[in-house]
Order: C-alpha cells, then structure tokens, then sequence
C-alpha cells in the first residue's frame, strides 16, 4: 500500500514538473517579407543538469510562422539557417548577441518577430586532379582540408561542400555583404595554391565579385597539391 501511495505521488510531481512553455513568431527578410524553410533552433543558455535537450529545431511554414511548444523554465537563444544556395546569412554565426527569450514556468513568448538577413555567396573552386582531398564523413586514407573564412568577430565559420565536378569540388560560405573577413585555406600534407601558382600563405587571394541573377556573388579558384 505504502508502495502504491508512493509511486502516486511521484506520478504526480512529474505532471507537475512537465514542460508547459512555448515560443512562437515570424521570420521575415530585410523587406519584411515572411520566409519558409527557414531552420530556427531555440538553445539554452545554460546546459540543462536535469536531462533535458539543449536545444530543438523547427522549420518555418509557407507563412514564415515557427513554433516551440513543450517548454521547460530557461533562456533560450534563437538562431536561423538555411541551405546556403538560398543565399541567407545564418544569424548566430556572424551575431554575437542573437535574440535570447527568457521563459518562466509555463510561460508563453509569441508573435516573436526574427529577421534573416539576405548576404553575399563566397564561392570556392577547389581544382583537386588526385582525388586527395577527404569530405566531411570520410577520410578513406585522404588529406583534410580547412578552409572558410575568419570573420570580423573573431570566429572562423567554415565553408560547406556543395557539389563535386570532375576534378574540382565546390564549396560555399554565405557572409554578410558589409562585415569584414578573411579567407582561410590550409591543407594537411597538401599545398594549397592560388591561381597565378603561388601557394596561398605568401600571397593573398582576392574573390572574384560577380552578379548572377541579381543577387552578389564572389568567387575564388584554388588548387592543391
């Protein structure tokens, strides 16, 4: 009986203890316009000690319209990606500061209003003839590749293979068209060299600057040994 009693109330403290907060909003560009398939997380500041996850994701609807639900009392920061041929910067890379949202238990947060800014494509070709260079995943006995760019803030954010063709693979990194960078390619056991041949190290490269469909593109062509 005093078993019984006792699983009970622990029964109980548990619906007590459920998570019962949310977070909702929009995500729109720079215009205001709402956008879909945008990746939002929500991540807690502090690492949870009782079990729950840090963080969660959602994607936006076809109105720009996300939603956290099954909350626990915490801050949450929010952050926003998406695939980088869509050409939008992800925020908690290049923001130091990102919109933190502090919950109460059971405490709701809507019409939260997120912007996503529309950035510059940095663009590498990467010429590799011998197949050396290893992807994210798989080594197979191959040479790792470091190569992004250093932003203003300090942090490095690397570039993403986006396509393999023939002997080149291409990578992409969408950077805020005002804030400063620089770019950064090193290989290991491997030379990484720009155009003119000189290998990257003693000489600095500078992007190729092009628009395609309106929309700003930089590019730079790179080869390894």
């Amino acid at each position: 009986m005093y078993r019984r009693l006792f699983l009970s109330l622990l029964a109980c403290g548990v619906v007590r203890a459920q998570a019962t907060g949310s977070i909702s909003g929009v995500v729109t560009d720079s215009s205001g316009q709402p956008v879909a398939a945008i990746f939002v997380t929500a991540t807690k500041s502090v690492m949870p000690q009782d079990g729950t996850p840090l963080s969660s994701g959602v994607l936006t609807d076809a109105s720009g319209a996300f939603s956290f639900k099954g909350l626990n009392e915490a801050t949450y920061r929010l952050c926003m990606s998406a695939d980088s041929r869509r050409g939008f910067v992800s925020s908690c890379e290049w923001d130091l500061k990102p919109p933190a949202i502090t919950l109460t238990e059971g405490q709701t947060a809507a019409d939260v209003k997120l912007t996503v800014e529309r950035g510059t494509r940095l663009e590498f070709e990467i010429v590799d003839p011998k197949d050396s260079i290893a992807t994210l995943g798989s080594t197979n006995g191959k040479k790792r590749l470091e190569l992004g760019v250093w932003g203003s803030h300090g942090l490095f954010l690397p570039a993403k293979l986006e396509k393999s063709q023939g002997s080149s693979k291409h990578y992409v990194v969408v950077i805020p068209a005002s804030q400063q960078f620089q770019i950064h390619a090193r290989g290991e056991n491997l030379v990484v060299k720009a155009e003119n041949g000189v290998a990257l190290g003693t000489t600095r490269v500078r992007p190729r600057e092009s628009t395609i469909a309106g929309e700003p593109k930089r590019s730079i062509k790179l080869s390894v040994e």
